[in-house]
């Protein structure tokens, strides 16, 4: 998948292994001009807000998680057959306007993006494993988006590729201060996103250890509780035998000692 959706399906995986939502659907008199939407680039488990102006066309696409915003401006689409990509490169997003009628005004293109919100997530790209033998006894773990487009761009500013491609515009303008402090910036950002990156796979390890060893000590319990179910007890079974052994000795003593007393009785008779 390539990270692409249409309407009105309105959800589809990305390469990314995340999924999108885009609420409310765009939905206007001049129709659903919005053909495409692309977030493989984007952030997971981000929501993403329009806002702007209808008047000028200037559109405004919010990062609601960071407050990493980037305005466009939109152009006016006459012709039915014509396209038009926004592209929001800082937050990962593009989207494509097509299918316009003669309708189709900067004021109502933009108008059907106001409080369009976009939403990703990490569903798609976790993994579920099984830990327990009862029904959802389970554990997610996922992977964040670790690429240079995705990190070094918490508290608003650029991510770390976007920091980068103005440190190297602006040293060959000779304009390189202020950019230099927020690449400086977001590559601190990057290392803390990579420690956090780190930490969650790290829990999700050990923890996935410990479950490991208490499955190994509730297989062996387990065996053995099936052990001493289908299995014999031999030193109880032996107890038995010999008990069963020696009750049957006196059984017998005493039947010969009882059949030996009349004898006794007829030979003092004789005597």
């Amino acid at each position: 998948m390539h990270g692409v959706q249409d309407w009105p399906t309105r959800q589809e995986s990305t390469s990314a292994g995340t999924f999108t939502t885009v609420t409310p659907p765009p939905t206007t008199t001049i129709g659903t001009p919005i053909s495409n939407l692309n977030v493989s680039n984007a952030t997971s488990s981000h929501s993403f807000v329009f806002s702007g102006c209808a008047t000028t066309g200037a559109l405004t696409l919010t990062d609601c998680t960071t407050g990493l915003a980037q305005t466009l401006n939109v152009v006016a689409t006459t012709s039915s057959t014509s396209n038009e990509v926004l592209n929001f490169a800082t937050l990962g997003i593009s989207l494509t306007l097509s299918g316009c009628s003669a309708s189709t005004s900067i004021a109502n293109l933009t108008t059907d993006l106001l409080t369009k919100t976009i939403a990703t997530a990490t569903t798609g790209g976790a993994v579920t494993f099984q830990i327990g033998s009862n029904y959802n006894q389970t554990m997610s773990v996922g992977i964040a988006d670790a690429r240079s487009t995705a990190m070094g761009n918490a508290g608003g500013q650029a991510s770390l590729s976007a920091a980068i491609t103005a440190f190297g515009t602006s040293v060959g303008a000779g304009t390189a201060t202020t950019v230099a402090q927020n690449l400086l910036q977001s590559i601190d950002q990057a290392v803390t996103d990579v420690s956090n990156v780190r930490s969650t796979l790290g829990a999700a390890q050990n923890r996935l250890e410990h479950t490991i060893s208490n499955l190994g000590v509730a297989q062996e319990n387990l065996t053995a509780s099936e052990s001493r179910i289908r299995d014999v007890d031999m030193a109880a079974e032996m107890v038995n035998f010999t008990k069963t052994g020696i009750l049957q000795q006196a059984g017998q003593a005493i039947l010969a000692q009882a059949n030996s007393a009349p004898g006794g009785i007829v030979n003092l008779l004789r005597g």
